[in-house]
């Protein structure tokens, strides 16, 4: 194993604590940050091992040989890892959480992959001579822990692992180990095309190892190709029906397909994508019952059940997910999202906070927040969030969109604008915030999205007020009152009445009284009214436009 990966590790869980290689989710979100984009297939084995419950099994046994082998087992019949590499995963996992060294691991033919005795000289079961089994094993390819051919997969570099896999196949040709090594680091380097290859090689040798379809399959379907990746996915799945990692990949690769379809006929289209997730479905229904406890797959039926608007049922598995692993944050943030969209915000808001508990550097779950807190109308609550958001991503141009709508909403104008600002910069085409700026710009107060009393059209004088959504909204740009509020929002159905006054040449009014008898008295400022018979036409006109509307509404 990698000594520099495992110290990572150690790192990780030093500073962490152990629950960084307990929980999937939170590891996934700091192994990025720890081995800094590095050990790409390192680092998938070690989710997929600890996904599959693998480092809870160790750090938890009284009873650890056993349960390595345990263990080992899991990995290479359920989820069709190759046996050494399972074995290599399982002793660093061991390593790291109890500080067991590895232990010694059986040797396996390079043809068939049965279990073989030291002492054998050739394979009892397909006849092929041991000589090549150890030759891959004490090669450079080899120099790992787990004894075969697959060490390297956690000591060297993709670079160092295709160079040195080369060499082997000149020398020994017909050991699909090799073109399995070499076609996974070509994986890891984003080279779909030489990873399929080489995938292709190991098959033609080995056609009934189910970890080389299951490879293969990763690489067409990371290549666009759905179709060939399914179908090799259902040949590992034949291989080994209770091949529970088969069938999570081949449901997500259904997923994918369904949403990628380049139909030009729309009702195809949606006919391909209505098939692939029920594909997808009961994919992930049979990994349910090959494996109860397997909380992604309730997590990705939860998703298909979400698509189809059975809100309820996605609940159910996304609530039966985090029973089965209460610290997995995404399931938490899924949750969350399928209460946003049946409108129980509280909810939403409470899975929400779990889910920044578990993981606060998901500084897209600040901004679903903030988005829940500004449809309860708890303003402040959301600009909290978007800033939150904002100060974990700085071009995060969604979040400036919300926040300056939070502020639009609150009447600070300014602040709106500079984000409304700030969201353009980042991205020029997004359509509704360049109306947004346009029309807070020209009115230079809050302009609030949505249904506009019943004709869609403003009420305004000079800029000085607005009506929309059942409010009459006033400017201190353009008025004067007492007091420090920037602007001031009054709910329509509370005013009793409106009438004008004027006290001087220079300056007229009008008092807003409200139901419980408390009064609003404004003054307009002096550049806008310019003697007291214009004054009391422009007072009167307003006082009109505010009882037509507030007649309108109160009907």
């Amino acid at each position: 194993m990698n000594a520099m990966f495992v110290d990572i590790l150690k790192k990780l869980t030093a500073e962490q604590g152990k629950e960084a290689l307990l929980n999937p989710a939170k590891c996934k979100a700091l192994l990025a940050d720890y081995t800094k984009g590095e050990y790409k297939k390192e680092s998938r084995l070690l989710l997929q091992a600890i996904d599959a419950g693998v480092s809870k099994a160790i750090d938890t046994t009284g009873e650890l040989e056993l349960c390595k082998r345990q263990q080992i087992k899991v990995l290479h019949e359920e989820y069709g890892m190759d046996q050494e590499i399972a074995a290599n995963v399982v002793d660093m996992l061991a390593l790291v959480l109890r500080g067991e060294q590895e232990t010694e691991t059986s040797h396996v033919c390079s043809n068939c992959g049965k279990e073989l005795q030291k002492e054998w000289k050739s394979c009892p079961y397909c006849s092929t001579p041991v000589a090549k089994t150890n030759q891959a094993a004490g090669s450079a390819i080899s120099s790992g822990s787990g004894g075969g051919g697959y060490g390297v997969s956690l000591i060297d570099s993709d670079d160092d692992i295709i160079r040195a896999c080369t060499e082997e196949i000149k020398s020994c040709p017909n050991l699909p180990e090799a073109y399995e090594m070499r076609g996974s680091a070509y994986f890891n380097k984003a080279q779909y095309d030489m990873a399929i290859r080489d995938y292709t090689e190991a098959i033609k040798l080995n056609p009934n190892k189910e970890d080389y379809y299951i490879g293969r399959g990763d690489a067409y379907k990371e290549d666009g190709e759905y179709d060939m990746a399914i179908k090799d996915y259902t040949e590992a799945i034949r291989l080994n029906p209770r091949n529970v990692n088969g069938y999570m990949k081949r449901a997500v690769c259904y997923f994918d397909k369904g949403c990628d379809c380049d139909e030009d006929d729309e009702d195809e289209a949606e006919k391909v994508c209505k098939d692939c997730n029920e594909a997808a479905f009961r994919d992930y229904t049979e990994a349910i019952r090959l494996d109860p406890k397997k909380a992604d797959a309730y997590i990705g039926r939860g998703d298909l059940y979400k698509i189809e608007d059975k809100f309820d049922m996605a609940i159910k598995d996304y609530t039966e997910a985090l029973r089965l692993d209460p610290n997995d944050s995404f399931g938490y943030w899924k949750r969350g999202d399928t209460y946003f969209y049946k409108a129980q915000y509280d909810m939403a808001i409470k899975d929400y906070t779990e889910c920044i508990r578990l993981n606060p550097s998901n500084y897209f779950v600040y901004r679903f927040r903030g988005d829940a807190y500004r449809n309860i109308a708890q303003y402040d609550l959301a600009i909290r969030n978007y800033t939150d958001a904002i100060r974990l991503k700085p071009d995060y141009t969604d979040a400036y969109c919300w926040r300056g709508k939070s502020y639009r909403q609150l009447g600070q104008i300014s602040q709106a604008i500079q984000d409304y600002e700030t969201a353009l910069s980042l991205n020029p085409n997004i359509d509704r915030v360049q109306r947004w700026l346009r029309n807070i710009k020209d009115l230079q107060l809050p302009v609030v999205d949505g249904q506009i009393l019943k004709t869609s059209q403003f009420v305004r004088a000079k800029g000085i007020f607005s009506f929309e959504d059942g409010n009459l909204f006033l400017c201190k740009d353009r008025l004067e009152w007492k007091g420090n509020k920037d602007n001031i929002v009054i709910p329509i159905e509370k005013i009793s009445s409106v009438k004008f006054y004027s006290e001087t040449s220079k300056n007229s009014g009008f008092t807003i009284k409200l139901d419980d008898n408390s009064k609003y008295h404004f003054i307009t400022l002096t550049e806008y009214i310019h003697d007291n018979e214009e004054s009391k036409q422009e007072m009167e006109s307003w006082i009109s436009a505010i009882n037509d509307v507030r007649n309108g509404i109160l009907g």
